[in-house]
């Protein structure tokens, strides 16, 4: 097994990289593991969906530093589970927070600045709105939207055919032990999962037809 890690988060297994790959990451913040992907895999198609307002700015910013490559493509969309419109809630002073939960009613040091009604999509929309026929590798810490990631590829096949890798942070505080627990046991049928090491680790998940 080839795992590569790109930070102290994102890493996936390059073994099952095919040609032509594809990165998709959900909840890019500033730009950071664009800058990484780009170093490791400087003809990779990129793809980054990044919902919060002041976020969005700081990525599209990098993007443009960085000659605004045309194997990357960036998006001011939230994803979840449909295709449309979300509510979606960004933080004070803690964007990394934001989310399409409504985080502040549990953790009270959150303050909401925005809340506001976004455009929305999900996997099967990301394939179809960039031409993708495949994604290599899917990265999200996107605060709960994981739940949402792993329900699509565990009940849609023609979805799952197409994306061969998740690397994926989960947050039990925010959707519950149960959800997180039930999204697992769904899709140990068609990917094999770990999680990695140290402090906020994120599971990897591989599809199981093309472990080696």
């Amino acid at each position: 097994m080839g795992i590569e890690y790109l930070d102290r988060y994102f890493h996936f297994d390059r073994s099952i990289i095919g040609d032509n790959p594809v990165f998709l990451e959900i909840g890019s913040y500033s730009g950071g593991n664009m800058k990484r992907l780009l170093r490791a895999f400087p003809d990779a198609r990129i793809v980054i969906y990044e919902a919060g307002i002041d976020n969005f700015k700081s990525l599209e910013k990098s993007y443009i530093k960085l000659g605004s490559p045309a194997n990357v493509s960036i998006h001011n969309k939230a994803v979840s589970d449909s295709v449309g419109e979300i509510k979606f809630f960004e933080y004070k002073d803690k964007s990394s927070s934001n989310s399409v939960f409504e985080r502040h009613i549990k953790k009270k040091s959150l303050t909401v600045e925005r809340e506001h009604v976004i455009a929305s999509t999900n996997l099967q929309g990301i394939l179809r709105d960039n031409n993708l026929e495949k994604i290599d590798v899917v990265f999200a810490n996107a605060e709960g939207i994981e739940i949402m990631l792993l329900d699509e590829v565990s009940t849609n096949k023609e979805i799952r055919s197409r994306v061969s890798q998740l690397n994926l942070s989960m947050h039990e505080r925010i959707v519950g032990k149960e959800a997180i627990e039930n999204s697992l046991t769904n899709v140990s049928k068609f990917y094999s999962f770990k999680q990695g090491e140290g402090k906020w680790a994120t599971h990897l998940f591989r599809r199981k037809d093309l472990i080696k």
